[in-house]
This record gives C-alpha cells, structure tokens and sequence, in this order.
C-alpha cells in the first residue's frame, strides 16, 4: 500500500483539535479498509490544523425529508388596487396605511366640479320628463281622431323615449360615482368621488398624495389579503416524484433563526419554471400573532416525505460531500507520524437538528474511531495528495 505524507498547510490556524486527537497511541491496523484512494494520512500538525474530533454513531430518529428554499407570498387573487376611473383632485385619505380595511369602505375621496354638470342635466331631464310624457299621451289620443295629428304624435313621442333614454343613462353616470340617482335633489348635490376598498384586506401602499391631480387608470392605493399569505417552495425537477400534497413540511427562517413553524403542502403547480427547472409547491401554515411574516421574506422548507424511523445518525460535520457522492472517515491508526484514515462511502437519509442518518455502503471494524468533525479537511487533504501524486 502506498503511503503519503502530506505537507499542504492551511493559511490560517484552526483550534486545536480536543480528547485522543492530540495524543499519540498505536493501534493495531485494522483489515477492513479499501486501497489507496481511501486512506488518507495526516501529519499530527494537520490534524490540529484541521480541529479534528472524534466519536461513533448515535441512534436518532430522523424522517426522510427533503429541504427546498422559496419564500413568502400572496398570489394575484389575494390583492387588489384602489384605482382612479375618472379625472380629479385628491382631497381625503383615510388614514389607513398598514391597516386592514372592510370591503367598502372610503378610502379616497376626489374632488370632480364637473359631476355637479352631470347632477344638473339629470335634474333638468328629470323635471322635464312628465310635461314630455304628458304631450306625448295628448298627441297619442288626438292621433286616434285627427289623422292630421301623427306628425306631432311622432315627434312627442321622439322627444320622450329620448328623453327616458337619456335619464337612464345619466342615472348610470351617477351610480358609478357614488351618487343614489332616485334621491338627488339640489339640497344634496356632490362635487367628490368616493373610492372605495374593492376588497377586505391591509392597506400595504398609498400612491398619492393630497392635492395630487389624477387620470383615469391612477393607482392610489394597494391592498393585500395577509390572511393569504403563504410559502412558495421551489422543488427541483429531479426531486417531483417525491412531493405530494398533504406532506408536512417545517418552515424555517434564515433571517429569525430558531423561529419554526409547521405547515402543510395544499397545491403543486403543474407547469415547470423553464429557468429554475422547478415548480412552486404551495404551503399553508399556521399564522403565529406575535411572528412578524411579512411578503416576500426568504424561507426554508423541510418537507417531510415519510415517518420518522430510528438510524444511525452522525453530526452533520461528519459527512463530506465529494461530487455527487457523501463519504466520512475513521482512524485507521496513530503514530509518531500522525494519523491514518480511511474514507467510506455512506447514502445520506436524512438531517435533522443538525444530526445526519446515513447507510454504510462498506463496512467499518466494530467499535472505529469516527471522525464527528472535520471530515471536509481531512476530503480536502485527500484530493491534494492526489494531486501530487497524479504529478
């Protein structure tokens, strides 16, 4: 078997590794060990270096789960803008910024002078309409004796089906303003528009201003369900087969560490993001008072794909990830030299609380010394001697 001493240093001292890793003892070599590749050496410097430490396998029970990152949101049918749909001057606004709102309430109140035209044709119409109706009726009766009087039968009756025409339309008008048409009279005129809330929800944004002059199409607030509010996961393509709705899923929040929350998997979307080759897998959770969520915030989701079990289970810092493969090590043995390790390829189940639960895809001797922490350096160790030596 070849054997390398390795003198790659790091640029910056580690803490020194504790407990067997800084005493020299012999033990016997072990015969369960893979050639070349899989043993790795390190001088008593670079295990110091490295802060290696020491331990065995604990039973633990991890579930197999899957962990996707998204974030918080609310989808389209949960929001809605207060919107101008008509030209005026801004004059009220309810003070209601990051409040919720009752569907119907006044928001918005816009000065319009000319509805008090529109108020004013209708009055006049309105006033005129029994003296049209009542020549039309006279000039009806007449034309059933006098064949001369169809002329002005005709006419009467154009001016009056115009006239009710008219009435009606002008009678919308109002309505769409805000304005109860059969109880306008000019003790009450308007010259405001009241915007109402379209919808209940929180007030998230306010786009004007008092005084401001605004057109058709302005928008002047926004409002957003937060009842609705929801996690948007993004599973990968290759990980579809395994999600399901129904699945419990544990949200947790990178900016408020230690802040869990448990969910659950209502919807899977089925169309495919082309740029992430992702779909969004949408996550009810219960809504915590004192918990500030707030749209958009990135979220991480552990999905749960299966009942918890008991494994054997390593610290997460015990397993190295190298390509697509997850391997840890054991001390093989100890001398005045420094340490041999052996690497050994293992299928990661599951982590949980920062506990891994592997499979050993090769056997180890009964009762190794695992490496618990600092498997990455002794991998990093291992791909610089195989550098020299390819060399």
């Amino acid at each position: 078997m070849n054997k390398y001493i390795l003198i790659f240093t790091l640029p910056f001292l580690l803490p020194a590794c504790a407990g067997e890793s800084d005493q020299y003892s012999h033990e016997e070599d072990h015969s369960v060990h893979s050639e070349n590749d899989s043993l790795v050496h390190l001088t008593h410097a670079q295990v110091g270096q490295g802060n290696i430490g020491f331990g065995a396998f604990t039973i633990e029970e991890i579930a197999d789960q899957l962990t996707a990152n998204g974030s918080l949101v609310i989808h389209p049918e949960n929001m809605a803008q207060v919107t101008a749909f008509t030209d005026g001057i801004v004059e009220y606004i309810a003070p209601v910024l990051n409040n919720r709102v009752r569907k119907g309430q006044i928001l918005v109140r816009i000065r319009k002078p000319d509805l008090l035209d529109i108020q004013e044709q209708f009055l006049a119409l309105k006033n005129r309409l029994p003296f049209l109706q009542s020549e039309y009726n006279r000039y009806k009766l007449l034309k059933e004796k006098n064949a001369t009087a169809v002329k002005n039968f005709e006419k009467a009756e154009a001016e009056f089906n115009a006239a009710s025409a008219n009435l009606k339309v002008l009678s919308a008008k109002l309505q769409q303003y805000g304005i109860d048409a059969q109880s306008l009279s000019p003790d009450n005129l308007s010259s405001g528009i009241a915007l109402t809330a379209p919808v209940s929800g929180t007030v998230t944004g306010i786009e004007t201003s008092l005084g401001t002059s605004v057109q058709p199409g302005d928008v002047l607030m926004d409002i957003a369900d937060l009842t609705s509010l929801h996690a948007d996961l993004w599973i990968y393509e290759k990980d579809l087969p395994r999600i399901k709705p129904g699945q419990q899923v544990q949200l947790s929040f990178p900016s408020a560490p230690g802040q869990k929350v448990k969910g659950r998997i209502y919807s899977i979307d089925r169309r495919l993001d082309e740029e992430k080759r992702a779909i969004r897998a949408h996550v009810s959770f219960k809504r915590n008072a004192a918990a500030n969520f707030i749209e958009g915030a990135f979220i991480q989701g552990d999905i749960l794909l299966g009942e918890s079990t008991t494994s054997p289970a390593l610290p997460e810092a015990a397993v190295a990830r190298e390509g697509e493969e997850d391997f840890i090590f054991y001390k093989l043995k100890e001398d005045v030299e420094g340490m041999s390790f052996v690497k050994v390829p293992v299928k990661v189940i599951a982590t949980k609380n920062g506990k891994t639960a592997v499979e050993l895809l090769e056997n180890i001797p009964e009762g190794a010394r695992i490496v618990v922490r600092g498997a990455y350096y002794i991998s990093a160790q291992s791909s610089m001697a195989g550098m020299e030596h390819e060399h």
